[in-house]
């Protein structure tokens, strides 16, 4: 038998080609647009949900969209402390590229300025 995991994992698969083989592109997520738990329309693609990251919940997804509405993250450190996301799904976030370039801490470095 499967595990829930494997369950979500095998309905987005099926999910994913249905959109294939109805022409349906895929945007990337990002993490100010994204919704926590729907998949969301963008123009004439979908925007998977935040829940469809490896690791991510229902919890730390709805955390990641209220602390979006309060701005930019201006560090992987502030996204951490505002969103109350363990690091293992940072790390996960970040591997996938959805954090961008944010600097690990929001300290500044006078080697920064040189």
């Amino acid at each position: 038998t499967l595990s829930n995991t494997e369950k979500d994992e095998l309905y987005v698969m099926r999910v994913a080609e249905e959109m294939y083989e109805r022409g349906i592109e895929v945007e990337p997520i990002d993490i100010f647009k994204a919704q926590s738990r729907l998949f969301s329309v963008v123009g004439d693609r979908i925007m998977p949900s935040l829940v469809s990251i490896n690791k991510l919940g229902e919890k730390a997804a709805d955390q990641i969209v209220e602390a979006a509405k309060d701005g930019p993250f201006i560090s992987k450190d502030d996204f951490r402390q505002r969103t109350k996301c363990p690091q293992g799904v940072i790390e996960a976030m970040d591997e996938m590229g959805l954090l961008g370039n944010l600097p690990q801490s929001s300290q500044i470095s006078i080697f920064d300025f040189l």
